[in-house]
């Protein structure tokens, strides 16, 4: 029954969470198309790219929850480091799609600052999915 439990969890996070665009897919859909930046080759080629992170946000939010329940408790470090080093990259890209499309780049600051939050979030929503899983002792 616990077993259940956790997969209805994890179903109803992941169709919560599957709408959630990259900071880059949101910086390239926010742009001035009337700015002259934006016409660029520079521009275009940064907005390009920005679907690697919408993919990547994508997988890990399928795949970060399952190398953890098959890998068990020792996994979660490296799954937790490895999607902070991937929030940070979409956050270093979405900046530069910024500068060369006419945007307002994001400083460092704000950047680490994002980060920090996305992952704090990210543990208390893996940690109340773990609290829900918890079985309550009857005596």
């Amino acid at each position: 029954m616990k077993f259940y439990l956790a997969m209805a969890v994890v179903a109803v996070a992941l169709a919560s969470l599957s709408g959630c665009a990259s900071q880059s897919a949101i910086t390239s859909s926010s742009l001035d198309p009337d700015h002259p930046a934006y016409r660029s080759p520079e521009c275009r080629q940064a907005r390009g790219n920005a679907w690697i992170h919408q993919d990547l946000k994508v997988a890990r939010l399928v795949a970060s929850p399952a190398v953890v329940w098959w890998g068990g408790p020792i996994t979660a470090i490296p799954v937790l480091l490895t999607n902070v080093g991937l929030s940070y990259a979409d956050k270093q890209d979405a900046s530069e799609i910024a500068a060369r499309c006419g945007g307002q780049p994001s400083g460092q600051l704000e950047i680490a600052a994002g980060t920090v939050a996305e992952t704090a979030l990210g543990v208390a929503a893996s940690g109340a999915g773990s609290l829900m899983t918890k079985a309550v002792p009857s005596k």
